[in-house]
């Protein structure tokens, strides 16, 4: 960051004592600025802090002992003094660019990006420029997820019970390319949207009462579309209402009695999904705290979801973050008490221009549930219990604005049967296990 008027204004000794001896005043604010300037950052911490606690609190204070934090990547502790510098002085571009930096370097773009409307328009160009806030994002990514389902698939008869009437599904693999995308539209506001194509392909086992039939390569094709709106004040606080529409073109089973018993056809059929919903988010230097609405289609009728969430960032940067989640969800003529829920682990680190790792443990019944406020989607016929994923992100350089992405995960399903109204029957789980791959590249420009 290319601040030179820092060095004009920081060390200018104030015009004003803050009410101790002069000599008391002097010896603080000329220990602090020799420690400065000789870049000894964690005892410029400690010396600020003594000062402040002899009643020493003024701009020039807050903006060393700012400085200090930052140059130690402790960003969420060297914001507070950033924004208490800007209360002796309101306004002051140095403090505000600082500020700005800090939300930046934490991962907070819309943040960062609101801060933006505090400068004048020339500044604010310059520190765009210098700093490289990206306008737009571009993912590309690809999802397989291939299911350990053999046993049902090659020996039918011998795994699934024949004592029920309607449908079991046991998904085989999983295809799913996407591009995801992210503008800024005006400070503090980004639209992100993105396109999937899913392409699923599953054993159908039919039981109508009179016949059994396998089709032991049903697909199913989602054309998926999301749309996001996040608004971001300088304090943190995010609105983000999303609409997720999903158009699902599947294979089925036409068969009845009067058919010859050799004979079966297959028929299409197409339904669209979707899920609305908003999510309200607060974050702070070392937290983020959020909930999230929304109204589902994906099961016979609509459903109510609820989910709420916190992230801990311990240090006050993007090095270390933990959290977790709950989320639950109420279909149709069920009551309070036979909610299904999910729960979420999460943890990551990272170092700085090198690499970013996540992780995921996810329990509970996921079934016509949203996450990632809307972005991802459980609708299959099947029941995740429990997911373990993995992410690296590894960017190529500094400025190329390019990042290549990699991960993946193992999963615990269980299916049921369906009777041909769509409704759940009988009590007989089946219980498989899968894992995917993922991987694609971001572009920030």
């Amino acid at each position: 960051m290319r601040m030179s008027i820092v060095i004009l204004v920081l060390f200018l000794i104030p015009q004003y004592l803050t009410g101790q001896s002069e000599r008391d005043f002097r010896y603080h604010d000329s220990l602090t600025y020799k420690l400065y300037l000789e870049e000894r950052w964690k005892e410029l911490s400690y010396a600020g802090r003594n000062a402040l606690n002899d009643g020493h609190d003024y701009y020039f204070m807050r903006m060393r002992l700012g400085i200090s934090l930052y140059e130690r990547a402790l960003y969420a502790a060297a914001a507070r003094h950033f924004r208490m510098a800007l209360t002796f002085s309101e306004g002051d571009p140095v403090a505000t660019e600082y500020l700005y930096y800090c939300s930046l370097l934490s991962g907070e773009y819309g943040r960062a990006s609101a801060i933006i409307s505090s400068m004048s328009d020339d500044h604010g160009k310059k520190v765009i420029e210098e700093s490289g806030l990206a306008r737009n994002s571009i993912w590309l990514s690809v999802y397989y997820n291939n299911y350990d389902t053999d046993n049902y698939v090659s020996s039918p008869s011998l795994y699934i019970a024949n004592d029920y009437v309607g449908t079991v599904s046991f998904a085989r693999q999983l295809v799913n390319p996407s591009i995801t995308m992210s503008h800024n539209i005006s400070p503090g506001v980004y639209y992100i949207h993105a396109f999937n194509n899913i392409t699923r392909t599953s054993l159908l086992h039919y039981n109508d009462g009179i016949r059994i039939i396998n089709l032991d390569d049903q697909k199913v094709f989602q054309n998926q579309y999301y749309g996001s709106l996040s608004v971001t004040g300088k304090g943190g606080f995010s609105f983000r209402p999303y609409l997720h529409l999903a158009l699902s073109v599947y294979e089925y089973i036409l068969a009845g009695g009067s058919i010859s018993p050799g004979f079966y056809a297959v028929g299409r059929n197409s339904v669209l999904h979707y899920s609305a919903g908003m999510n309200l988010r607060q974050r702070t230097g070392y937290s983020a705290i959020d909930v999230t609405g929304a109204v589902n289609s994906f099961g016979a009728g609509s459903a109510l979801q609820g989910e709420a969430g916190i992230v801990l960032y311990p240090f006050g940067n993007g090095s270390f973050y933990a959290g977790g989640r709950i989320a639950g969800i109420v279909q149709p003529g069920e009551t309070f008490s036979s909610f299904s829920r999910a729960y979420t682990l999460l943890a990551g680190f990272s170092v700085p221009g090198k690499f970013q790792a996540d992780f995921t443990f996810i329990d509970g019944g996921n079934r016509n549930m949203s996450s990632g406020n809307g972005l991802y989607l459980f609708n299959g016929p099947d029941f995740i219990e429990q997911r373990l994923l993995f992410n690296i992100t590894i960017p190529f350089g500094t400025t190329s604005g390019l990042s290549f992405f990699a991960g993946g995960g193992l999963n615990k399903h269980k299916t049921s049967w369906f009777a041909f109204d769509n409704t759940l029957t009988g009590d007989q789980l089946y219980k498989y296990s899968s894992f995917n791959i993922n991987g694609g590249f971001l572009w920030n420009f």
